[in-house]
C-alpha cells in the first residue's frame, strides 16, 4: 500500500490538479491542513478523503511528522499541492521490485527565464534551459526551464526516516539506510509553485520564511549541526549574519558542496571576491565533474578584472561541459570582456545551437553576428 503525506495551507490553486493527477496512485490520502483559510478542505472533503489538521507551531518539519504518524502503508511519498509525479506506473513498477529502504527523486523546478536571471548569475548556474520538460508534461506551446534538484520523497514507511529542521526542512535517514538515487528523467517530480505563484502569495511566504528564519539562527548560533546551521543561513538576509552561519557550518562539514557554494555567494555579496573564489575552488576540489564550481570561479575571475584568466580556465573543462548550453554562454561572456571576438561568435554561436528556445543565448548570439558591409 501507498500513502501519500502531504500537508498544505492555502492550496485550492492547485488541490484539483493534484487529486486528478494521482488517483491511481495513492491507496491512503494523508493530507494535514495547517491553517487554510481558502476551499481547500472542501475540495479535499468533495474529493472523498479524510480532513487532518495541525495546529501550526512554526515548525515545518513537525508538520510533517505528524502527518507521517498518520500513515498506514507499507510505502510512504511525501509531495507538496504544487508537485506531479511524471511516471506514476513507473513509480508503481519502481516499487513492486526496488529493495531500497529510500528512493531520490529528480524535481524539475519550473521557473521563467525573467526570472531567473533577476535571481542573478549565481541562479543561472543552476539553471537548465527549456528542453521540452514542460511542454510534453503539461502540453502546449509554452516550454519553461528549471531547477534541477534531487530529493528523498519516497520511502519505506518502517525505514526511520524523519524530518529534520523547522524550515527547508529535509529527510534524514538513519546510519546504513539503502538510497536509490534516480537519475532518468522519468519518474521525476514537476514542481511548478514557482512558476506559478501569485505576487501576494509569494511574498507572503517570503514574509513566514523570514520571521521563521530569526527564529532558527538564534537556535543555530549554540548548535554543532551543520545542517541546521547551513538552513539557518539560507534565510537570513543580513550578510554578515550569514557568513557567521555558513563559516560555522563548515568547520563541521568542510566537505560540503552545497555549504562551500553557499560561502562563496555570501562573500560575493560582500564584494570579497578573493574569498568567493577560494571557496569555489574548494567547491571544485570536493566535485571536479559539477560545472557549478567552475562556472563560479569564471564568474569570480570576472569580477575581479580577470576575464581572460577565467575564460582560458573554463576552456580547460570543455571535454567535461562541452555540450552544456551555459557553459558556453558564459565562455562566451568572458571572451566579449576579454576582448576576443571570434571565441565570444563561435561560444554564443554553440549555446544558441543547443538551447534554441533561450532568448538569452539567442540574443546574444544574433548581438555578435558580423555586420554585413553596405
Amino acid at each position: 500500500m501507498i500513502s501519500l503525506c502531504m500537508i498544505y495551507k492555502d492550496e485550492e490553486q492547485y488541490l484539483p490538479q493534484f487529486i486528478q493527477a494521482h488517483r491511481e496512485l495513492f491507496n491512503e490520502w494523508i493530507l494535514v491542513d495547517t491553517g487554510s483559510q481558502d476551499h481547500s478542505q472542501q475540495i479535499i472533503r468533495e474529493a472523498g478523503f479524510p480532513i487532518h489538521s495541525f495546529s501550526w507551531n512554526e515548525d515545518f518539519s513537525a508538520a510533517r511528522n505528524y502527518a507521517l504518524s498518520l500513515c498506514t502503508g507499507d510505502w510512504v511519498v511525501a509531495l507538496d499541492a504544487d508537485e506531479c509525479i511524471a511516471d506514476v506506473d513507473g513509480l508503481k513498477e519502481l516499487l513492486k521490485s526496488t529493495q531500497a529502504a529510500a528512493i531520490e527523486l529528480p524535481i524539475k523546478n519550473y521557473i521563467t527565464e525573467a526570472r531567473m536571471q533577476s535571481l542573478g548569475s549565481s541562479a543561472l548556474i543552476e539553471y537548465t534551459p527549456p528542453d521540452d520538460s514542460y511542454r510534453s508534461w503539461r502540453g502546449g506551446a509554452v516550454d519553461y526551464g528549471y531547477r534541477l534538484t534531487r530529493l528523498i520523497r519516497v520511502f519505506r514507511r518502517d525505514s526511520g526516516l524523519r524530518w529534520h529542521s523547522p524550515i527547508h526542512e529535509v529527510l534524514q535517514s538513519p546510519a546504513g539506510t539503502h538510497v536509490v538515487e534516480l537519475h532518468a528523467v522519468a519518474p521525476c517530480i514537476h514542481h511548478v509553485g514557482m512558476l506559478e505563484n501569485t505576487k501576494e502569495r509569494s511574498e507572503a511566504k517570503r514574509l513566514r520564511y523570514e520571521a521563521m528564519g530569526k527564529a532558527l539562527y538564534a537556535r543555530a548560533l549554540g548548535s554543532r549541526d551543520p545542517k541546521l546551521l547551513f538552513e539557518a543561513a539560507r534565510t537570513l538576509t543580513e550578510p554578515k549574519e550569514k557568513l557567521n552561519a555558513l563559516l560555522k557550518a563548515e568547520l563541521l562539514a568542510p566537505k560540503e558542496p552545497a555549504i562551500q557554494k553557499a560561502l562563496a555567494n555570501c562573500y560575493l555579496e560582500l564584494k570579497d571576491v578573493g574569498c568567493a573564489a577560494a571557496h569555489c575552488q574548494r567547491m571544485i576540489e570536493i566535485d571536479p565533474e559539477s560545472m557549478e564550481g567552475h562556472l563560479a570561479l569564471a564568474h569570480c575571475r570576472w569580477m575581479s578584472g580577470n576575464p581572460s584568466e577565467g575564460f582560458n580556465e573554463l576552456k580547460k573543462q570543455f571535454s567535461r561541459f562541452r555540450r552544456n548550453a551555459l557553459f558556453h554562454y558564459t565562455l562566451a561572456q568572458l571572451a566579449i570582456q576579454g576582448g576576443l571576438s571570434l571565441e565570444a561568435r563561435s561560444h554564443a554561436e554553440q549555446a544558441r545551437a543547443l538551447a534554441p528556445t533561450v532568448a538569452t543565448f539567442s540574443e546574444l548570439a544574433k548581438r555578435l553576428q558580423p555586420t554585413s558591409k553596405q
